[in-house]
């Protein structure tokens, strides 16, 4: 039997027991590989992560969101061209249990198989030009892409007379106008959406990034951060300012829209209550809402489109990756890549209900009722930063809601700043 390897999975979430199954059938060909695979809570994951590198004692194994790839790429070792491991067969003849031992080379997914099998949002994320040999590499595989979608309130909708869910931001503006309850002081009694602030909308960064993409901003170009600048195809036209406008525009009390303030509550908690018509978020946040409130009478639907025949959608998602001081980082991208293969990806996402990373696989989910739209949106799902702090990002665009709520700045400055002090971190 070849020397015993032992590798270290960590995730900060998901269903462990999905995990193992896969990881049993990998050890039922390869029993010298012991994965030890261990959940760490979400607030303590980033600093055990790099604390248990820094002792010799962290992960082989690593599951991190698409918006660290960036920061982390340093301590990612990108995947092998090839893969060379030992596998072990069990026959038995008379009674007896005979073991084979076979070397074998492994070639490892192509950049084009990349590409390929998987939605186009997820190739742009994962691969980065590798600093020794300055070619492309990949860094990273999913198993499922989460995007935006719009949670919505249907005893809220029917009070109201809306039929069907908006399809469009024209659609939405007037659903909110029809929703949302305010007093003669101009007080919010029941909000129509949670749009316009920071503080309390989760996701709210990814909502205005969502919004740009979706009017045709230009988010990033040649390492630089570009959502402040002109559009491409229409002189005189900035994009990006129309979008922050257009997000602001639902906490300014003097406008047709408004509906929503940074005194109420957190938008997910209101949603929870019954007293917020639609909430944009995650499908990760359906599990939470149905927990916590199992009496309430909601739906969800795709995420309204700025052109509903040019589909935009915004990724969130883990990435399954190899830490760089790995001292068995070949067979741990052979399991990452035996994890987030068809079958093994089909079995997980069978098990956990969400929608996939890979293509082929959407097919097989367009009728399962709790993940509907995310499906539909999978094809059309990006996202745009791949600097080294995210969380200035978040700072960033928390700041430009801010300064657009005062309106003590042009729609210009604000972009100009944010965009600055985003392009320090790339």
């Amino acid at each position: 039997m070849p020397k015993t390897v032992a590798l270290k999975y960590w995730r900060a979430e998901d269903d462990l027991g999905s995990i193992r199954k896969i990881i049993s059938e990998y050890q039922a060909t390869y029993p010298y590989v012991q994965i030890d695979l261990q959940i760490i809570p979400a607030e303590d994951y980033e600093s055990r992560m790099l604390d248990g590198w820094v002792k010799g004692e962290g992960p082989d194994i690593i599951s991190i969101p698409n918006d660290w790839m960036g920061k982390y790429k340093e301590y990612i070792t990108p995947m092998p061209a090839s893969v060379k491991l030992s596998e072990v067969s069990v026959t038995e003849r008379l009674g007896k249990k005979e073991v084979a031992i076979a070397e074998k080379k492994y070639n490892s997914l192509s950049l084009q198989e990349l590409e390929n099998h998987f939605v186009d949002g997820v190739a742009p994320d994962l691969i980065f030009l590798d600093s020794v040999d300055g070619s492309n590499k990949i860094y990273g595989l999913a198993l499922a892409v989460d995007s935006l979608a719009l949670y919505y309130n249907k005893n809220l909708l029917n009070q109201a007379q809306i039929i069907t869910p908006p399809k469009d931001w024209l659609e939405f503006k007037l659903a909110v106008e029809k929703t949302r309850a305010i007093n003669v002081d101009n007080q919010i009694v029941r909000a129509g959406a949670a749009l316009g602030t920071y503080e309390n909308i989760p996701d709210a960064p990814d909502i205005l990034a969502l919004l740009m993409m979706q009017n045709g901003t230009r988010m990033e170009q040649n390492r630089q951060v570009s959502f402040n600048n002109e559009s491409t195809v229409k002189p005189g036209y900035f994009t990006g300012e129309e979008a922050l406008d257009f997000y602001a525009s639902f906490a300014s009390a003097g406008r047709e829209t408004y509906t929503w303030n940074d005194t109420l509550p957190d938008a997910l908690a209101q949603f929870i209550q019954g007293n917020l018509a639609f909430y944009i978020g995650y499908h990760s946040r359906l599990k939470e809402i149905r927990d916590q409130a199992p009496n309430l009478n909601f739906d969800f639907t795709t995420i309204p489109q700025v052109n509903p025949t040019e589909r935009v959608n915004f990724a969130k998602y883990w990435v399954e990756s190899v830490a760089s001081n790995s001292q068995n980082s070949d067979i741990a991208w052979h399991f990452v890549q035996f994890l987030t293969a068809e079958t093994q990806a089909q079995k997980y996402l069978d098990a956990t209900i969400q929608p996939a990373a890979r293509r082929n696989l959407l097919n097989q989910q367009t009728e399962i009722y709790d993940i509907k739209p995310w499906v539909e949106q999978a094809l059309t799902a990006r996202s745009w930063y791949h600097g080294r702090k995210p969380e200035v990002v978040e700072t960033v665009y928390a700041d430009m809601i801010g300064a657009a709520n005062l309106g003590n700045q042009t729609l210009a400055e604000i972009l100009n700043t944010g965009a600055n002090k985003i392009n320090l971190t790339y």
